[in-house]
């Protein structure tokens, strides 16, 4: 029979320490973001933390997401702080460590949780309440979630960005965050934990948490191409020879993102310099478009034939990420992706 456990991830941004039954309270030790704290059945990573006025409420891999206040834009978006009031919207990880499944809800939403802002607390007294809003297995592919239970099997591990109304206009949606979170023991208690957020922290801090690997296969996605950015300088600028013997004769996907989506697909990079396409089912497309490749001063060049018999051609630089996926850069920027 599997033992469930209520998760308290209460949200506390405050500088005081709260304690009950049951609960141990914070040893003063505090916390920045990408900082990972544990108990010995849940551990927990604090990702993203600030105040907004408004959330996308596009679905979307952005669904959720802080952002600028914009009267009509938003005039129907339900995540928006009314006058008098401030979201503090937050992303984090969250791994179950026990052998058991864990449930995370309920009290998460309204059981405890405060804000103190200009020494002013904000709690449950004041309807101050958790929402999760949106879950991802891979913090790159991000869905909606509405319901306030969310139950973890052994060893599972998820993103979830989630928000709480405070009622109180901030000076500045830069001002410092403090994030105290509750995490369960196995002893049926809690141990406190406070995350500090500075406006320095945010600007500085890169998320790492997506993986080379699905990176590659993602770069259409803003934080693959952030991801690439922050690694640039550790793939290597490959040569001519390099190049040749890489893609030459072979079938890669390719994702373009600075273009004009002609090159995106499957394609047969063939010997005689002709580009081959597959479409999605797997039956050939062929030759549309007239695609050619080829290579010249360490530097591969895509051309296809528009409907005014005009060649587009781009030239790109090609760094290896890792034997079969190889980043084409145009002018320094990012413009495609190609993987096995």
């Amino acid at each position: 029979m599997k033992k469930k456990i209520l998760l308290g991830l209460l949200v506390i941004i405050s500088l005081f320490t709260i304690t009950g039954c049951g609960q141990n309270g914070s040893s003063g030790k505090t916390y920045s973001l990408g900082d990972t704290v544990k108990t010995d059945i849940i551990s927990f990573k604090l990702i993203a933390g600030e105040f907004t006025y408004a959330l996308v409420n596009t679905y979307g891999d952005e669904f959720a997401m802080p952002k600028e206040y914009n009267a009509e834009d938003d005039n129907n978006n339900p995540y928006v702080a009314s006058k008098g009031h401030t979201l503090a919207a937050f992303t984090f990880y969250v791994e179950n460590l026990d052998r058991a499944s864990i449930d995370i809800g309920g009290s998460f939403n309204s059981e405890f949780g405060s804000i103190t802002y200009e020494k002013e607390n904000y709690g449950v007294n004041n309807d101050s309440e958790v929402v999760f809003k949106a879950t991802s297995e891979d913090n790159i592919n991000w869905e909606s979630y509405s319901s306030d239970n969310i139950l973890l099997q052994a060893g599972e591990k998820k993103y979830f960005r989630a928000y709480i109304d405070i009622p109180t206009d901030v000076k500045n949606l830069d001002d410092t965050m403090e994030l105290t979170i509750y995490l369960p023991t196995s002893e049926d208690k809690t141990e406190a934990f406070t995350f500090v957020i500075s406006e320095d922290d945010r600007n500085n801090y890169k998320d790492d948490e997506i993986t080379e690997n699905i990176a590659i296969k993602n770069l259409d996605k803003k934080v693959a191409q952030e991801y690439f950015n922050n690694h640039l300088v550790d793939y290597s600028i490959m040569n001519s020879d390099e190049i040749k013997s890489s893609i030459e004769g072979r079938k890669l996907n390719v994702i373009e993102i600075g273009g004009d989506g002609r090159w995106k697909g499957s394609f047969t990079f063939q010997t005689s310099g002709r580009i081959y396409e597959e479409s999605d089912n797997g039956y050939a497309v062929g030759y549309a478009n007239n695609r050619t490749w080829s290579i010249s001063d360490n530097k591969l060049t895509l051309s296809w034939v528009n409907g005014n018999k005009e060649t587009i051609s781009t030239i790109c630089e090609v760094r290896k990420i890792q034997d079969g996926a190889y980043l084409l850069l145009d002018n320094g920027e990012i413009f495609g992706i190609l993987y096995v």
